[in-house]
């Protein structure tokens, strides 16, 4: 079975999110990235504490609105942020704007599982294949030392996908 897809910059940039989005430091950067805004607020209120003591209830909830919705508007720019900064950085390196652009091939064998793109060719044996994830937009084949990514753009009907993902799954029993 093989299955071709021309490579696009948001593909990596999705792939990068895929690989670190379950690391501890991802995770305390973007809870601290989003809890910003309410740790600005609650220090603001403590150093202002003097010049509001009149109606320390009505600045409390004032001041934990405007928390809120900074906490709110900083959970969707996190995301586009990080989006836009992988971006950057991907287009700002010239040795691989080559193979951004450049078409890859997964074949499957009895044996293995073969990546062929334009710099490179990887083999990985079904005996080292450790899960599949199959999300909104890609499917993802871990092994021990690599992992493949593959868009759904790149089947041409559902049936093909199913089949895939089947074969997949078929082999990975095999060697678990």
């Amino acid at each position: 079975m093989e299955i071709k897809f021309k490579n696009h910059i948001q593909y990596n940039i999705d792939f990068n999110r895929h690989l670190t989005k379950n690391s501890k430091f991802f995770r305390f950067r973007e809870k601290f990235f989003i809890c910003l805004p309410l740790i600005a607020i609650i220090f603001c209120a403590i150093i202002f504490q003097d010049s509001w003591h009149k109606t320390p209830l009505l600045t409390i909830l004032i001041e934990l609105g405007i928390g809120l919705i900074g906490v709110l508007i900083a959970s969707k720019l996190f995301p586009w942020l990080s989006n836009k900064s992988a971006r950057s950085y991907l287009s700002g390196m010239p040795e691989i704007a080559e193979s951004i652009n450049s078409t890859t091939t997964i074949i499957l064998t009895d044996n293995e599982i073969i990546k062929k793109g334009i710099s490179s060719q990887c083999k990985v044996p079904w005996s080292s294949i450790e899960h599949l994830i199959v999300e909104d937009e890609y499917i993802y084949i871990h092994a021990r030392i690599e992992c493949f990514q593959i868009p759904l753009v790149a089947f041409n009907s559902s049936k093909e996908k199913s089949d895939f993902i089947k074969y997949i799954n078929k082999k990975i029993s095999i060697y678990l």
